[in-house]
């Protein structure tokens, strides 16, 4: 495994073109430490869309499902900054999933990643693990392949910083996220797995990252 825990929250959204210039600052600067003041949170990195939508996605490595699910995240999400119910009304197509990972291989992090959100696919969950996911980690240029699985309950639980979108959040139920060195490896990839995963897929270069790897957070 070379994510850095089990539990993941997969984010994928617009922004309204008028708030875009405010969401990086308040992202940068705000929303990404305090996520990563979470006890248990380990990783968030945000991505900007090279090819397919929304523009925006962003995910976030807990140390397993009771992290993502857990009083100190869910206290951050009824509690909402002003800053951040500022921001919410800006969001559009707004995709979440809170997920368990299923599955990941690979040599490293890469500056591109491709995802597949989808529904179904023609192979059930262990095919995928035991035969496709590990044929696509081989792959040229292709240096992580990640497979999560959505944790309905814990996706759709109500919270106060939601009622400030305007519109209902989607859930997809299956990701399979493709880092790689290029964009045009991490396509190439999901295009291979498109014939067993037909999926909405779009390729993101990564924007930031900020983590609690080295066990001490860096303010």
């Amino acid at each position: 495994m070379n994510l850095a825990g089990r539990g993941i929250v997969a984010i994928w959204h617009d922004i309204l073109l008028e708030g875009q210039a405010e969401f990086y600052e308040w992202h940068n600067r705000e929303h990404m430490p305090e996520r990563m003041g979470i006890p248990g949170f380990r990783r968030g990195r945000r991505y900007i869309a090279v090819h397919g939508t929304p523009q925006f996605f962003c995910f976030y490595e807990g140390e397993d499902l009771g992290v993502v699910v857990g009083p100190a995240y869910l206290e951050r999400l009824n509690n909402p900054s002003e800053w951040t119910r500022k921001m919410m009304p800006y969001f559009r197509n707004m995709s979440r999933s809170v997920c368990n990972l299923r599955y990941s291989e690979g040599p490293g992090e890469g500056g591109f990643i491709a995802t597949l959100r989808f529904s179904a696919s023609k192979q059930n969950e262990e095919e995928l693990i035991e035969t496709a996911l590990p044929q696509i980690a081989s792959l040229p240029g292709v240096v992580g392949v990640h497979f999560c699985v959505a944790d309905g309950a814990a996706s759709n639980i109500p919270t106060i910083e939601k009622t400030f979108r305007k519109s209902t959040d989607m859930c997809p139920p299956y990701t399979i996220l493709i880092e790689g060195s290029s964009a045009r490896f991490v396509q190439a990839a999901a295009t291979t797995l498109l014939a067993d995963v037909p999926a909405d897929v779009g390729v993101y270069q990564l924007e930031n990252t900020r983590s609690n790897l080295q066990g001490a957070h860096k303010r």
